[in-house]
């Protein structure tokens, strides 16, 4: 039950954050009020987590439903707020990914980073029941989103094969070069 006394604090915290969001119209107070929701939504969504534990581990079917139904409560009062900021968050994974490969220096991994960022979005999602209640458009940039990922992991991918065949060519093995210059006896790098 301290799950459900905490998750109803920070619904209501986040419904008082919404309601001034509301109000205010200067847009740096607007980005710190938005912040507050998204830090609040990530803190309920730890705390549904939680709640979604006790309920599959507890035996007493009575506790369990009125775990249940708590829960079930709270994410109807937030459902719309808590999808709006994961769906910010998606919008954020995509647009980075997007942008990943037009951009100079490419970082390798980070399409396995972003690729755990939109998982742990889409469980918040998912907790808040928020693929219920998304719209078409959100649904196709959840799916465009995880389409991007899946280019970046390509990209990286050919990125790697091509690094290992110019490291190849270039590290002296296999080409009358110096012993010693190949992976693992020299450092795996061009000799200088």
């Amino acid at each position: 039950m301290q799950f459900l006394v905490a998750a109803n604090d920070i619904a209501t915290e986040m419904e008082v954050w919404r309601r001034r969001l509301r109000q205010t119209r200067a847009p740096a107070q607007r980005r710190r009020i938005e912040e507050e929701i998204t830090e609040a939504s990530e803190r309920l969504c730890n705390i549904f987590a939680l709640i979604e534990l006790q309920v599959t581990k507890n035996v007493r079917e009575e506790f369990r439903e009125q775990l249940n139904g708590g829960l079930a409560s709270i994410k109807d009062k937030l459902a719309e707020i808590g999808t709006r900021v994961m769906l910010r968050k998606i919008q954020a994974i995509h647009g980075r990914a997007e942008s990943a490969r037009s951009g100079r220096g490419y970082p390798i991994g980070l399409a396995a980073k972003l690729e755990r960022n939109y998982d742990d979005v889409m469980d918040n999602l998912r907790l808040f029941g928020g693929h219920d209640i998304m719209t078409e458009p959100q649904q196709e940039l959840v799916d465009a989103t995880r389409e991007a990922i899946a280019n970046l992991n390509e990209f990286e991918e050919k990125l790697g094969m091509l690094r290992s065949f110019e490291d190849g060519d270039g590290d002296g093995a296999g080409d009358g070069g110096a012993p010693g210059s190949a992976e693992g006896e020299g450092g795996g790098g061009p000799s200088s």
